[in-house]
Parts: C-alpha cells; sequence; structure tokens
C-alpha cells in the first residue's frame, strides 16, 4: 500500500534560555495537523526534546517518507540547539540532502538563514529560514498560520504568504520577508528586517512552491489482496462469481443456475438471480449496476459512485439488522443498547451520512451481542463479526471501498484513475457480497395490514395481508393474505427465515419501512433510514440512484408528515 507523509516536529529547549511559547507552538502545530492525521492522510510525529540521537533514528525511522521537518528552538548560523548538545548544520544538510521525499525544512529558530546555502546545495528544495534573532510569540504564531493554511490545502507558496501577512497585520511593516532563489538575497540589511522569515527554492526545484499536502488518502489494494484482480476485466464479471456464494445457503438457486434441460445457464442470466434473491436494498442497488446502460456498461465516474453506493446499502442493511435485534432484546428488559452505540447512530445527520462509516457502527454492536451473549437472529452475521476482528479480506475490501468513498466525497480522483479503480472496486463489493451471502437464506416481506376471520363455530384467525419483497420487477405483485392464529406486526417489514413459517421474525421498522403500507397502495415501496433532521427522520427510497444530482421529491420522505406519526414514535423509544 502507498504510505503516508511524515511531518516531522522536532523541538529542543535550553534550561537556561527557556522559550516560554515553545511547548505551545509544539502543541497548536499538532493540533492544526492532529485531522488530517487522524483521517490517514499523513502521519504526524512530534520529539518534544529532540537530541541528535532522536533525529536520525526518525530519519531511518521513516525513511524516505519525510515530507516536512520543522525544528523549533534556540539556533544560530551553524547549529541547531538540540537537548544533547548542538547539532552541526553540515551534518544535518548532508543528511535532509539524501532524503528523496523531503519537500520542505522549517529552521523556526533564530538567524538560521546562513545555513541556508549549505542546505539548498545538498539539495533540499525548500527552506523557511530567519536572518535575525526572532521573538519567541512571533515565531509561535508564524509556524501555526503556516500550517493552519497547509492543512487547509494551500501549497507551500500560499501557506508562507499567509504567515507573513498574518505578521504584517498584526506587526506592521513585512521588509524582507519573502520568497527568493538561492542566490537572491543577501545578508547585508538582516538588522533592518522585521519580519526575518524567508521561503528560500533550489533553483531547480520551483513546482516545490505548488506542493501541497494530501487531502486524501491514496488508495490501493494490500500487496497479496486482489491477486485475481485483471487488467482486461469486464464490467460484472466479478458480480457474477457471487451467486455461488449464494448458493450455497440457498439450494434452490442451483436448480435456477440450470435451464429446462439441466444445462448451466448463460451466465449473464445470473445477475437476475443475484439481484432477486438478495433483499429487495441490496438488490436493488445491483439492479442499477448492471443495467444495460451507458453509465454502467464502461468504466467511468457514473459506474464508481454506483459501485460504492451498493457497498454502502449492503453495509447498511446489515447494520440495521443488528440495530433491530438490539431493540428487542431492549424492550424484553435484557439491557441496553449502549451510550456510545446510540451517540453513533443518532450523528448520522445529512451533513455526514454520504461519509458514515457502517461498518464502524457494525462493530459497535458486535460489542454488545458479544458482551451480553445474545444469539442473533441472522446467525450467520457472526462471519462478519470475525472477519472484522480477523482482519481479513472483508476488512481489507471494506478499507479499500470506504478509501474510494472518501476520494469520492473529496472530488480528488483523476479520469486516468477511473479504469483501474471501477475493476478493484467492483472486487473488493464482490468478496464482502460473498461473505453477506447468508442473507440469499432469508426474505424480506411487508406486511400491509391484519384483520380477523371469525367463522361461526371456529377459532378467529389474524388474517395478514402481506407481500414478498424482491428487487427483481416481476416480483412486486406477489402479496396474498394468509390466515394463522398469530398476529404479526403490522405496516412493518419483516425479515424470516422461511415464507412458510412467518410466525419467528425479526422487524425491521423504522429503520426499513414499506411507504405505501401507510398509505394502503398495493405496490411495496421500500425505504431506508438516511439521516436525522432534527427531532425527524429522512428516509431514502431504496431505488435511489447516486447518480442522479438530489434526491427527488419521490426518492425522499421526514417523518415531520404526520402520515408517518408511527415511525417517529418508533424511533423515540428506540433512542430513549
Amino acid at each position: 500500500m502507498s504510505q503516508r507523509p511524515v511531518i516531522f516536529l522536532a523541538f529542543a529547549n535550553d534550561p537556561d534560555s527557556h522559550l516560554e511559547m515553545l511547548k505551545q507552538e509544539g502543541r497548536d502545530i499538532y493540533r492544526t495537523l492532529q485531522s488530517l492525521h487522524d483521517q490517514q492522510y499523513i502521519e504526524l510525529y512530534r520529539e518534544e526534546s529532540a537530541a541528535i540521537d532522536d533525529i536520525f533514528y526518525n530519519f531511518n525511522r521513516f525513511k524516505d517518507r519525510v515530507a516536512i521537518f520543522h525544528y523549533g528552538g534556540h539556533a544560530s548560523s551553524t547549529h541547531l540547539q538540540l537537548e544533547d548538545r548542538q547539532a552541526d548544520a553540515r551534518g544535518l544538510a548532508r543528511m535532509f540532502g539524501e532524503q528523496t521525499s523531503l519537500q520542505l525544512v522549517v529552521l523556526n529558530g533564530c538567524s538560521t538563514r546562513s545555513q541556508v546555502t549549505r542546505l539548498l546545495e545538498a539539495g533540499v528544495r525548500a527552506v523557511i529560514a530567519t536572518s535575525v534573532p526572532v521573538n519567541d510569540n512571533m515565531a509561535s504564531e508564524f509556524a501555526v498560520q503556516l500550517y493552519q493554511s497547509l492543512a487547509n490545502s494551500g501549497n507551500v507558496r500560499n501557506a508562507f504568504n499567509q504567515a507573513v501577512a498574518f505578521l504584517e497585520t498584526k506587526y506592521g511593516n513585512a521588509r524582507a520577508a519573502g520568497i527568493f532563489r538561492s542566490a537572491d538575497w543577501s545578508e547585508s540589511d538582516e538588522n533592518n528586517e522585521t519580519i526575518p522569515w524567508g521561503l528560500y527554492i533550489h533553483p531547480e526545484a520551483e513546482s516545490v512552491l505548488e506542493w501541497k499536502l494530501p487531502d486524501h488518502k491514496k488508495v490501493a489494494l494490500p500487496e497479496g489482496f486482489g491477486a485475481s484482480v485483471r487488467q482486461n476485466h469486464k464490467v460484472n464479471e466479478y458480480i457474477v462469481t457471487v451467486l455461488e456464494a449464494m448458493a450455497a445457503y440457498n439450494k434452490a438457486l442451483y436448480r435456477e443456475m440450470e435451464d429446462e434441460f439441466g444445462d448451466p445457464r448463460d451466465p449473464r442470466e445470473f445477475p437476475e438471480l443475484i439481484i432477486k434473491n438478495f433483499p429487495w436494498p441490496i438488490g436493488a442497488q445491483l439492479r442499477i449496476l448492471v443495467a444495460n446502460s451507458d453509465m454502467m456498461n464502461a468504466p467511468g465516474l457514473s459506474r464508481l459512485r454506483q459501485l460504492i453506493y451498493a457497498y454502502v446499502v449492503s453495509a447498511k442493511f446489515l447494520c440495521y439488522i443488528l440495530l433491530a435485534q438490539l431493540w428487542e432484546v431492549k424492550n424484553k428488559g435484557q439491557g441496553s443498547l449502549g451510550s456510545n452505540l446510540l451517540d453513533s447512530f443518532l450523528s448520522i445527520t445529512p451533513e455526514k451520512a454520504d461519509n458514515y462509516d457502517f461498518f464502524q457502527l457494525i462493530d459497535q454492536a458486535r460489542d454488545i451481542f458479544r458482551e451480553k451473549k445474545i444469539d442473533a437472529y441472522v446467525k450467520e452475521v457472526e462471519v462478519i463479526f470475525k472477519s472484522l476482528e480477523a482482519k481479513d479480506e472483508v476488512f481489507l475490501a471494506y478499507q479499500f471501498l470506504e478509501g474510494v468513498r472518501n476520494r469520492l466525497n473529496d472530488n480528488s480522483i483523476a479520469p486516468e484513475e477511473l479504469a483501474q479503480l471501477c475493476n478493484e472496486c467492483e472486487f473488493c463489493l464482490s468478496v464482502i457480497l460473498k461473505k453477506i451471502a447468508f442473507l440469499a437464506g432469508y426474505r424480506l416481506i411487508t406486511i400491509k395490514d391484519i384483520g380477523i376471520f371469525k367463522p361461526r363455530h371456529r377459532e378467529p384467525l389474524f388474517r395478514v395481508q402481506m407481500g414478498v419483497l424482491n428487487a427483481f420487477d416481476s416480483e412486486f405483485l406477489r402479496e396474498k393474505a394468509r390466515d394463522q392464529h398469530i398476529y404479526t406486526d403490522s405496516h412493518s417489514i419483516l425479515l424470516v427465515k422461511d415464507l412458510r413459517d412467518i410466525d419467528h421474525f425479526l422487524n425491521l421498522s423504522p429503520f426499513i419501512v414499506d411507504k405505501n403500507a401507510f398509505s394502503g397502495k398495493p405496490v411495496p415501496n421500500v425505504y431506508m433510514f438516511n439521516a436525522r433532521v432534527g427531532s425527524n427522520y429522512e428516509y431514502l427510497s431504496v431505488n435511489f440512484n447516486i447518480n442522479k444530482p438530489d434526491p427527488e421529491a419521490p426518492d425522499k420522505i421526514i417523518t415531520e408528515d404526520a402520515s408517518y406519526a408511527v415511525l417517529q414514535e418508533q424511533f423515540q423509544l428506540f433512542t430513549k
């Protein structure tokens, strides 16, 4: 996998000439860059009491990965004052010059400009240095402004100019602060410089002025993972391979994979079987993915978005199965949902929905299942729990897909990457679909209504008006009334193991609902919870096409509508 660039922050104070702001400078720079570190865009390392051994050890440790080296502390024209002794600038320059990834050296100490020529001659691309002794507060302010700009997608030129502009605004004259090529400066008027920082560029490294910190994770399949990914792959070939895994859980699929003569069907017919045998939310997105359309027939941005959305919906569906059962456990007085899980779920607002990681919520739910020794209704979900713990191929596929998802949200994917990313994302999606192929052994049904059927001299029966939910068009109208002794939950979507025995079910409402069950319309219309909007809850149609600019009115419902008051009530009970 590609490695993150390292920002190496080194600080050294002198007990005899203590710099009061140095510790604050280190803390402020670290916090400024911490978000990029947390999102794994960069790796941030701070040495608070740097000695010579520390500097060399970490450059060896992060071999050819250090992009910025920042020094804060006492310095002179020939040395940096480290914790153990003065470090000779000549040796440091030689070492810095050997670093192939080093873009910028920041020497935020007094009178460091005399070290610049030696650094540039050694091959360092850019150096920020000072021409005179500097004020402790100004040094800290300059550094924080520099890194705030870099952390917000500014390039080296932008960041330096912003830091200088801040000091000029606060302290006045900015004479001599500027960007210099190696021969463009002299030391004749050092003592007259109010703002003494300069940015010094190697004459053959002008492009470093445009260099930025990465604002996205570079994603690549780990070594050894995805060895079967082929460059000559045709769209949907990996999706077709999912059917075999599904058949292991739904034996009837083996018969459907053969024609009337018992011969294997044309594999081009397999996507239809996959679509209608996965639960509707997943099947609906796979139906869009394998559609015979210009957007989906070839690698491109639209297909990449659909691959990622199919992954998100699959993870979301699995997550909602777990949440639905945990709610049942809570209602039976067998334990709480856990504040961490609820806080995480309630944090899904419209602003965060596009980035929300449902596998993290699955991880939190797993901990509760394990702690309370809950037998999962979908017992096969244990294979997902084990995969996340073992960090096996499913975990790697999930990590890769989330990385591409982040880049899509950041609009940071170049056109020349699309073909390869579509190939790799389809492979990773197939890895996850194979692992959750057990869902082919379950069925979703919508309960439209429940009535009482009581013939004379017979026990009353519950007449359940129900429909089977599949994502294949011809299945939409498979509705029937069934008379039984036990009632189910009305106006709900149920997950069942056997259509002949719906007495044992898992109710997925209010996470997944049939909009038309509330209006009495015959054709099912399934929606999934998408985000919390204040005190209301937003749903998106499972047929929603991610390549539309925005959800249109038919694609979205919000529980503020009086028709969905029961959903509002259910969510309030769930989150208590």
